[in-house]
């Protein structure tokens, strides 16, 4: 039976759900699945308990806020997607360190991207047992023509700047969505460029990036506040600020270990509500969606996504992916983990 050792860094990370599910990951391949939390403060660079790590022979590990972004800098490998999301949640460590010097011998990739891109393309075709609650109603006939036929004329609102929102926007923009908004509530900097000044912040950089890269999807972003529950522009409550959209993402931790983010983003026009955070019975938000009758992602079906993916990296099992997924998700139901 072969033996391997994870681990989750960042802060906070008591309270994940991961040793929980390589646990049954564990008993349902015959192998033995070592998966440890190690808190990492915001306030530190990683550096020091990434080398600690693969001093310890760890076979790789998973990454989660507020470091997503910092680990880029002292690993030799990356993923071609990281180049679009410009973040890291998945690293294993390379055997061969001969030939490195200064940084870790270890690649990155980003299994919240694929996860997310994974779960979409099961929405919108009507595929799979986890997204099960049939095809979205602009259903592609292939994904091959996707963006020309279906894609292009949609619209994604992606509330919030950080880690999460930057991956949902690489992959819509890479399956070819037409207008991509983030919603920020983060502070913006003033920025002089000769003798104009604008206002700049993690959102406005992130929409600089991918409009680069993706030059046919436009690009914007809107800013808000939240007064009494209720969305705000400018201090005061005003009705019509958030623009419609086809998709809205909540990429940000509202739900999962307190507040909630406000239901006026749910407009009329909204199809499919993607939701991040994950917590036991749904979040309120995902919950509003529930009951409006919209399509859904949780962060459950995320994470579990994210889960095996990243066992699948680490180690080349599952050969099935699919398959796994949908046997560990009736596994994880019956166990009642979340």
């Amino acid at each position: 039976m072969g033996s391997y050792r994870f681990a989750l860094i960042g802060n906070p990370v008591a309270k994940s759900k991961s040793p929980a599910l390589f646990s049954v990951f564990s008993e349902m391949l015959g192998r033995q699945f070592v998966y440890d939390l190690k808190p990492c403060a915001g306030d530190k660079e990683p550096g020091e308990t990434l080398k600690k790590l693969f001093s310890e022979k760890y076979d790789g590990f998973n990454v989660t806020v507020p470091h997503k972004i910092a680990v880029r800098s002292f690993i030799t490998h990356e993923t071609p997607e990281i180049k679009i999301c410009s973040n890291i949640n998945c690293v294993r460590f390379l055997k061969d360190s001969s030939v490195y010097s200064g940084l870790l011998p270890a690649e990155g990739c980003n299994t919240d991207f694929q996860s997310l891109m994974w779960a979409t393309r099961e929405k919108i075709s009507g595929a799979g047992q986890i997204c099960a609650h049939g095809a979205l109603p602009w259903k592609p006939v292939s994904f091959s023509a996707a963006a020309e036929s279906c894609f292009s004329g949609k619209t994604v609102l992606i509330i919030g700047s950080g880690g999460a929102a930057r991956t949902s926007a690489a992959v819509f923009c890479s399956l070819g969505f037409g207008h991509i908004i983030f919603a920020s509530r983060g502070s913006m900097t003033e920025v002089s460029s000769g003798s104009s000044v604008k206002k700049n912040g993690r959102a406005e950089e992130a929409a600089e990036k991918l409009r680069s890269l993706f030059p046919g999807t436009e690009i914007s972003v809107i800013h808000y506040s939240v007064c009494d529950g209720k969305l705000s522009s400018a201090g005061c409550t005003c009705s019509g600020i958030i623009p419609a959209a086809d998709i809205v993402v909540n990429a940000t931790p509202l739900g999962m270990y307190g507040g909630e983010v406000p239901e006026g983003f749910i407009t009329d026009s909204v199809k499919l509500v993607i939701d991040w955070p994950y917590r036991s019975g749904g979040t309120g938000f995902l919950h509003s969606a529930r009951a409006k009758g919209l399509h859904i992602i949780s962060g459950t079906e995320l994470l579990l996504r994210q889960a095996v993916l990243s066992l699948h990296y680490w180690t080349g099992i599952p050969v099935d992916i699919t398959g796994f997924l949908k046997e560990s998700e009736r596994e994880i139901i019956r166990r009642k983990i979340f």
